[in-house]
């Protein structure tokens, strides 16, 4: 089997006049490797579960908050048990 840069050398070879593009085709072979070595891992879905505990929480979290926003004592605690338990089926 060929590599890139062979392919580009038998197309010079062919063709001289493509001679003066050759250090641009080899620039895109290597950014071309480049990328495929820094690809992004795919991102987690969420669950069904964890969609109802998200907006469980969100409906159950004021209650247990003060008026300034802060959390009561233990309030964050019993907002996590109130939503998981609102979450099951």
């Amino acid at each position: 089997m060929m590599s890139k840069r062979d392919v580009i050398d038998m197309i010079i070879m062919t063709n001289p006049q493509m001679a003066t593009l050759k250090p641009l085709l080899l620039s895109l072979i290597e950014d071309d490797d480049m990328g495929t070595m820094s690809m992004k891992p795919k991102k987690k879905r969420s669950t069904a579960y964890q969609k109802r505990y998200k907006a469980n929480f969100k409906k159950v979290s004021p209650q247990f908050k003060l008026k300034s926003g802060k959390w009561k004592k233990n309030g964050f605690k019993n907002a996590v048990k109130k939503a998981h338990k609102l979450s099951k089926k």
